[in-house]
């Protein structure tokens, strides 16, 4: 194991000092790693996935990189991340402001001896100043022009408790430094073992790395949701065929309620059991029934009828929620399939939402609701003919196709007994018939788009629209289909 991801019995000289407040010296090894790598930085996206949190997609030479920059009370943070987040939709009136005014990284570095940060920036309205204050349990991020003229301000402040007018048109001043804060300035931090860069080693113990947050905390715990009710739902079929295996003995009350009807002349009111030839049997074996000696012999007979039927009512409920919790197992496969080929943070919120409706994540949804993107569109290809191919990426898309999308003259595909997402080959807008280049292609995206798209050779489902029905309080993306023919093909997914 490497040394430095071992034993921690006691913590190095970084760990003592506050991480989440980003101390000075601590801030300013952090900066003079990222200096060099930053410089002529070309940003391509700017992100705000929380009120205080900013993450910056960045173009570095040949490297795409992800400059996080966080002023939240305690967690203040400047690193490089790894991680994903989810991002609304429609971004907050600061980011709008930072996509609109910068699209260059000139230069980063401290100033003030302070913990205040200052990015030099270039964008279409000329050279402009993000300065970032990490300071006390306060944090804050300010745009200045290049004569240091406020432009606007992440949390805007009018000055009468700090003394500083925080407010677009003002003149930017440096906070007061507070010298006690610099106690720690002067001990000499090493990076620890194990670790190739500070970035890496702040993302690792930073406060906000555990929160769930980011796209992949997220999509594990959807995984862990979906898995709870998978193990959940085959405890229940496991009970229901136990039920079931009892249940077959049905049969055995009618049998011996005809048989007492047929010999009612032999039997006499107060016995408490009688041995009959079983006439349905071709070997004619003898067959012991116990009867209720306060009943007549017709009576007993009547009381086996009722015993059959009740036994025979339990035998299609335990059938049908079997059916049920098949059904409920293929849907829950469908999403984690879903899951582990999710690219689209979009999907994610798809698939969250499906499984907060479903009531699997109790109380889950509240982190979510001002997280919500633009919903993504099922994806369009073109066959070899230039027919329409669709291709659902979650089980809404998939609604979506075989409900609503799917016309007389369409064909349907998705890989045999295995998830996957729904095809349409959309030949009914054309007037010549598809090819069957055409359809070995939308079933070739079928079996690419599924759970067997590393097997050699799939098989793969083919059905005319009117053989493919949604039931009736089915799960998101779940159908029937009455009649299909299977392709074996080889799985593709387009670039």
């Amino acid at each position: 194991m490497d040394a430095g991801r071992g034993k921690k019995s006691k913590p190095d000289a970084v760990q003592q000092c506050t991480i989440a407040m980003m101390k000075y010296t601590l801030l300013t090894r952090i900066v003079n790693e990222l200096s060099p790598l930053l410089v002529q930085a070309r940003i391509s996206k700017i992100h705000q996935p929380e009120a205080e949190l900013f993450v910056l997609r960045l173009r570095a030479g040949h490297e795409n990189l992800r400059l996080l920059m966080s002023v939240k009370s305690g967690d203040h943070r400047l690193h490089l991340t790894t991680k994903e987040w989810l991002n609304p939709h429609q971004p907050p009136r600061f980011c709008q402001l930072l996509r609109s005014r910068i699209t260059r990284i000139d230069r980063i570095h401290l100033v003030n001896e302070d913990r205040v940060i200052q990015v030099d920036c270039a964008g279409p309205k000329g050279v402009c100043f993000l300065v970032i204050e990490m300071l006390g349990s306060d944090g804050n991020m300010i745009l200045t022009d290049e004569q240091m003229k406020i432009i606007d301000v992440l949390k805007r402040d009018s000055g009468e408790v700090s003394g500083r007018i925080l407010q677009a048109g003002e003149t930017y001043r440096y906070p007061d430094k507070k010298q006690a804060e610099h106690a720690v300035a002067d001990m000499a931090y090493d990076l620890p073992e194990g670790f190739s860069s500070w970035s890496e080693y702040l993302e690792q113990h930073s406060t906000a790395a555990s929160t769930g947050e980011t796209q992949q905390g997220i999509q594990q715990r959807l995984r862990q949701a979906i898995i709870r009710q998978q193990k959940k739902i085959n405890r229940r079929i496991h009970k229901i065929d136990q039920e079931l295996g009892r249940q077959q003995d049905a049969h055995q009350y009618k049998m011996k309620g005809d048989l007492l009807l047929a010999n009612l002349h032999q039997l006499k009111k107060g016995s408490v059991s009688v041995c009959l030839p079983n006439m349905f049997s071709a070997d004619g074996e003898d067959v012991d029934i116990d009867l209720d000696a306060r009943l007549s012999p017709q009576q007993n007979a009547q009381q086996y009828f009722k015993k059959y039927k009740k036994a025979a009512r339990g035998v299609e409920h335990s059938q049908r929620r079997m059916e049920e919790s098949r059904q409920e197992l293929s849907w829950l496969e469908e999403l984690l399939y879903q899951l582990d080929d999710m690219v689209d943070p979009a999907d994610l919120e798809t698939i969250s939402a499906e499984l907060e409706q479903a009531g699997l994540l109790k109380g889950a949804g509240d982190r979510h609701k001002k997280r919500t993107r633009q919903a993504s569109a099922p994806q369009e290809l073109v066959s070899p003919s230039g027919i329409k191919v669709l291709r659902g990426r979650n089980n809404r898309h998939n609604d979506l196709l075989s409900g609503q999308q799917l016309k007389g003259g369409d064909l349907w595909f998705h890989a045999y007994n295995c998830a996957g997402a729904h095809v349409l080959l959309k030949s009914s807008a054309v007037s010549a018939p598809p090819t069957e280049k055409d359809m070995t292609y939308a079933a070739a995206i079928a079996a690419g788009y599924s759970k067997a798209r590393h097997d050699a050779k799939v098989e793969v489902m083919m059905a005319p629209a009117e053989s493919v029905s949604r039931p009736k309080g089915a799960r998101p993306g779940l159908v029937t289909v009455k009649k299909y023919k299977t392709l074996i093909v080889e799985p593709f997914r387009p670039e």
